[in-house]
């Protein structure tokens, strides 16, 4: 009885992390004392930034599925696995890079300056004479970077790997038979039109809901372009520069709702994709190396979806590079900035990697409590809340917590709370809610591709839970717990929207100053500091990739060793 209650104290204690959040949300007017500023409550304000988020959000949403739709298909469809093996690495590049830093990026490039904004107004002025540029101001060129439509672009540029991965993972869980048995009378792209994309919409559109709720809770990128207020940089603009609990209360409400809303409507598509005969029942075909369709056509499309596949990343590194200019040269300004940042760079590698192990843990106990369920999915859903819940709402929520009034709690109590809020838990406990669910996930699906038999024969011979740690669980989630840390660090590393408001005073973290930094400091040395957050994501990306490989084969050889002995 006892083995089989431990999945739920450990859920137990998910949604008591959880309660803690909605604790400080809706204790927040009772315990915060001071009038909410009425301006800011005001109905008009509420609904433009609720339009603007959304906006830029759903824009964001339907160009990351438009620019990755064909390369998804080019590497599920026309390629085989070695090409996959080396572009997929380039594709993802992007989700492990701070959104600051594509915000930097998107500036130098479709800035005032930008040179992309250079390039086509010397253009349009060869081609057909007409001067964009003011003659007495000939460096201020027109620019959409610090308009809905420049958050939107940079917002797709930030989650176009995320809308690729839910693409491409769609693309090759369908039957390849279904496939092979329709193109003996019909030509590719009938079969794309016809078999493949409606049987991939489910999981596709479930992808762009969640590239959608990600673009609406992205906190960094609007805030590093700041003309366009949006309901997450509200939460700070309220909380941390005008002290004005309430008004943040009541923006962190708000979006929080929508937030779950849109959670709700993304989790009925995940439904669809998962839990049909039509995908869960399909062979493993990606372990085939031949492309499924050939031609002229399909070559065609396949060079066309490998070119947008690496323009994201390589836009990236050239934008940079080529802003690196400075009076101290290239490697000067990169040596340079290194010695004025390198305290932040190995604090925000502690206080990441802290977070990262932390929701390691958590996540890895998680998964293992969601594999042990016979019906998860209300359970995966309601971890994934961690994960939608934006950072900034979490930071609102501990810090309605911590800031409680001195004379409404005992003396000992607000030691402890004074104490808290001024160490780094508070943003530990943050980093586990929000990446925690990541690492859960991971965790359950290698579990779950462990064989019954195998199970069973571990039960029946030793029954305890040691001796499955030791063999099969043990295998399972290290493949699960390597990769998660990675990624993890990655992600935390720029991190900003909890960052921002939880960080206590003293040392601070690369985001954060790079936050600082943008607006005041040289273009040259803005760009270093860019390329110098961009290593742990370089680094770690290849790592992740070689881990994951290894230590899954690994795993999947002595699973299957193990078994064909138990037989």
């Amino acid at each position: 009885m006892k083995g089989a209650r431990w999945p739920w104290w450990v859920m137990a204690a998910w949604v008591g992390s959880l309660c803690i959040l909605l604790a400080g949300l809706l204790a927040a007017p009772a315990g915060i004392a001071g009038a909410p500023s009425t301006d800011y409550l005001a109905f008009p304000r509420l609904l433009r930034l609720s339009m603007n988020s959304l906006l830029t959000a759903a824009g964001a949403a339907l160009l990351a599925l438009a620019l990755t739709l064909l390369p998804a298909l080019a590497l599920a469809r026309f390629l085989n696995r070695r090409w996959t093996r080396w572009l997929l690495p380039v594709a993802v590049a992007p989700l492990f890079v701070s959104p600051e830093v594509i915000a930097v990026a998107g500036v130098h490039l479709l800035g005032p300056q930008g040179w992309m904004t250079r390039l086509v107004a010397h253009g349009v002025f060869a081609l057909t004479g007409l001067q964009m540029w003011d003659p007495r101001e000939p460096q201020a060129l027109p620019s959409p970077i610090y308009t809905m439509t420049g958050v939107t672009l940079c917002l797709a540029w930030c989650f176009l790997p995320t809308a690729f991965l839910t693409s491409w993972a769609a693309l090759r869980s369908i039957n390849r038979s279904l496939e092979e048995t329709a193109l003996l009378e019909s030509g590719p792209l009938q079969v794309l039109r016809r078999i493949t994309l409606p049987l991939a919409a489910p999981a596709i559109m479930a992808g762009v809901v969640l590239v959608f709720l990600m673009s609406m809770l992205e906190f960094g990128v609007p805030e590093s372009l700041r003309n366009q207020p949006v309901l997450v940089t509200e939460i700070y603009t309220q909380l941390g520069i005008h002290y004005d609990a309430q008004s943040a209360f009541v923006v962190a409400g708000l979006l929080a709702v929508i937030a779950l809303l849109v959670t709700r409507v993304a989790l009925g598509f995940m439904r669809r994709a998962f839990f049909t005969d039509r995908l869960m029942d399909a062979p493993e075909a990606h372990d085939d190396e031949r492309p499924l369709m050939r031609g002229t056509a399909v070559k065609l499309l396949a060079a066309t979806g490998v070119v947008l596949l690496l323009i994201p990343s390589a836009l990236l590194l050239i934008t940079l590079m080529l802003r690196l200019n400075g009076p101290d040269g290239m490697w000067g300004t990169l040596v340079k900035t290194w010695g004025l940042t390198r305290d932040e760079f190995y604090f925000t590698l502690e206080i990441a990697s802290q977070g990262a192990l932390a929701a390691t843990a958590a996540g890895v106990f998680i998964g293992a409590a969601l594999a042990k369920l016979r019906n998860p999915f209300s359970m995966r859903a309601l971890v994934l809340v961690g994960f939608f819940i934006p950072g900034s709402v979490v930071a609102v929520a501990l810090k309605m917590l911590l800031l409680w009034p001195p004379q409404q709690l005992p003396a000992l109590l607000d030691r402890a709370m004074v104490a808290l809020d001024a160490s780094y838990v508070p943003l530990i406990f943050a980093y586990v809610i929000r990446f925690a669910p990541l690492v859960a996930l991971l965790a359950e699906f290698h579990l779950r591709q462990v064989p019954q038999d195998l199970i069973d024969a571990t039960r029946l011979e030793s029954g305890g839970p040691i001796a499955a740690l030791k063999g099969w669980a043990g295998q399972a989630l290290l493949a699960a717990a390597a990769p998660g840390l990675l990624i993890t660090l990655a992600l935390i590393t720029g991190e900003s929207g909890a960052t921002v408001l939880l960080i206590p005073p003293g040392k601070t973290m690369l985001s954060v100053r790079l936050l600082t930094l943008m607006h005041f400091a040289p273009t040259a040395q803005v760009s270093a500091l860019c390329l110098l957050m961009c290593i742990p994501s370089l680094v770690a990306l290849p790592v992740i990739t070689l881990v994951w490989e290894k230590i899954s084969s690994r795993a999947n050889l002595r699973l299957s060793r193990s078994a064909a002995s138990r037989s």
